[in-house]
């Protein structure tokens, strides 16, 4: 049964629209999944509200297809869990439907015994007719958020956040290539095996973060491939690796 409210919710005599998510005891994968295409159909809202809570996703979500809007209650007040290993937990497509989305204002964490696996990411279907992703940016925003691990034992993640254009190559006229405008502020991005982030055929991104904890001999750091232009990085700790 789905447990989520779609509508307008008054704070402090401001109307947030949306849906809104309490925490099921034991898993919020389908509550989730089907918040998603509820919200991907609406004609009002694309928002999605995680109360204050502790998420627990026992399953990998569904890719999420449109330009969704994830809000928390603030870093440490909505936390959202993995409880599986690998796979990725949160995934965005940009395609026709490609520009907007955005996640704010909450923790996620691999859960205790949990290992590999991306937290966030951001992947750029192939351009095939010159409209899907040639003349539009893509435009996701990821502000204030953490991404860490429940335990410091036998916990991780492969990537915090991966943002991936590799589909979208160049060959097109007039396409321009990669994931475009990924704009990340005030985020910290931890407890990773090969990076805590890593952009993959990117151009025009902005990245304002703080990289802790590698793992397995890892530094922490932002690799780039080499197909990856104009980044502004502005970053704590972490560095700038090929």
């Amino acid at each position: 049964m789905r447990n989520y409210l779609f509508g307008l919710f008054l704070v402090s005599n401001i109307a947030c629209p949306g849906i809104f998510l309490s925490p099921l005891e034991e898993d919020n994968t389908a509550n989730f999944n089907d918040a998603v295409k509820s919200a991907c159909s609406s004609l009002a809202s694309r928002t999605i509200n995680f109360s204050h809570g502790n998420f627990i996703f026992k399953s990998a979500p569904d890719p999420i297809p449109c330009a969704i809007n994830i809000m928390g209650d603030g870093i440490g007040s909505t936390t959202l869990i993995r409880q599986y290993n690998g796979q990725t937990f949160l995934k965005w497509t940009r395609g026709i439907d490609h520009s907007g989305g955005s996640i704010k204002n909450l923790t996620i964490l691999a859960g205790s015994g949990t290992n590999k696996g991306i937290a966030i990411l951001i992947e750029a279907i192939a351009d095939k007719t010159n409209k899907e992703n040639s003349y539009n940016r893509h435009s996701f925003f990821i502000d204030n958020i953490i991404v860490g691990r429940e335990s410091t034992t036998n916990t991780s993640w492969d990537f915090g956040l991966y943002l991936d254009g590799s589909k979208n190559l160049d060959g097109n006229v007039n396409s321009a290539p990669g994931i475009r405008a990924i704009f990340v502020d005030h985020s910290t991005f931890g407890g990773t095996n090969i990076s805590n982030v890593y952009v993959n055929t990117g151009r025009g991104i902005d990245l304002h973060i703080e990289c802790y904890t590698p793992l397995n001999g890892s530094k922490a750091s932002v690799k780039m491939n080499k197909a990856t232009q104009s980044v502004l990085l502005n970053s704590r700790n972490c560095e700038l690796m090929g």
